[in-house]
């Protein structure tokens, strides 16, 4: 775990969460960066367990074997901004890089070119109290997206705001929005798989609006990635049986999206 802390006095750097994947790209291009110099002679694999990619640019697999930088907003009580102010670091056991050499390479990095025109550092930090509110140890049935969920197989057809108001054909009919939900849901089972999540869902509810009162909508979480905003979803999965966290799902779980967390609904006490 680490925290985002102002270069400057220390205090903590809240990050807009509708920013998360820049922040993502941002310390994981640093921690290859750092890695790269520091462990020359396995550049392949750095570059194949932090950016996904070998050195000339081909994908690298396995996805079981990559490093997780999960963005931590701020939840857990009514009140709470929803801004991101810690780090959580995934070193899975595949992974051929020593978790703590990648430790290393994140603690005391600083920012130079972060979103809020202010010098970051990352300071490691032994507070776990977040990790319960992500499903750590915690496991839940129903879970909500805090990032969307990047569906790239499941892109909403987009709409011409101004041929909207006057072209009857541009709206969306009830059996198109229908197909695209089909097809969202169908997604959503392949992101399950690849992120190795075995449990059945029950029930799947998909939106763009945010289910956190201090969310934001999908459109916000597209600038800067490579994501078209057409194919972010706003998701609530019911697993049949608890699940444990971090849950992560969608092709942007790599880049700080597709962040889950459980919630307790009225009614459920299973």
């Amino acid at each position: 775990m680490f925290e985002l802390r102002r270069s400057d006095d220390a205090g903590f750097a809240p990050w807009p969460l509708e920013r998360s994947s820049a922040l993502v790209k941002e310390i994981r291009d640093s921690v290859a960066e750092k890695l790269r110099h520091a462990l020359e002679h396995r550049i392949p694999e750095i570059d194949r367990v932090l950016i996904g990619r070998r050195p000339n640019g081909e994908n690298a697999g396995p996805t079981s074997a990559r490093v997780r930088i999960i963005p931590l907003a701020s939840i857990g009580h009514p009140q709470a901004d929803m801004l991101i102010r810690r780090i959580l670091i995934e070193v899975p056991g595949e992974c051929p890089l020593r978790a703590d050499d990648i430790a290393w390479a994140v603690s005391g990095l600083q920012l130079d070119r972060p979103v809020l025109d202010k010098q970051i550092d990352l300071t490691s930090s032994d507070d776990q109290a977040q990790l319960g509110f992500f499903g750590v140890d915690k496991p839940g049935r129903i879970w909500r997206s805090v990032t969307p969920v990047a569906l790239s197989e499941a892109e909403r057809r987009r709409i011409d705001p101004n041929r909207v108001k006057t072209d009857e054909n541009e709206k969306k009919g009830g059996h198109e929005k229908y197909v695209e939900h089909e097809r969202a849901s169908f997604a959503i089972a392949q992101a399950l798989r690849r992120a190795n999540v075995a449990a059945k869902v029950s029930s799947i509810r998909l939106q763009r609006e945010p289910f956190d009162r201090r969310g934001a909508r999908v459109e916000q979480f597209a600038e800067g990635t490579r994501f078209s905003k057409h194919c972010l979803w706003h998701v609530e999965l019911e697993f049949e049986l608890p699940v444990s966290g971090p849950l992560l799902i969608g092709d942007g779980r790599f880049l700080g999206l597709g962040v889950m967390r459980p919630v307790t609904l009225e009614g459920d006490t299973k």
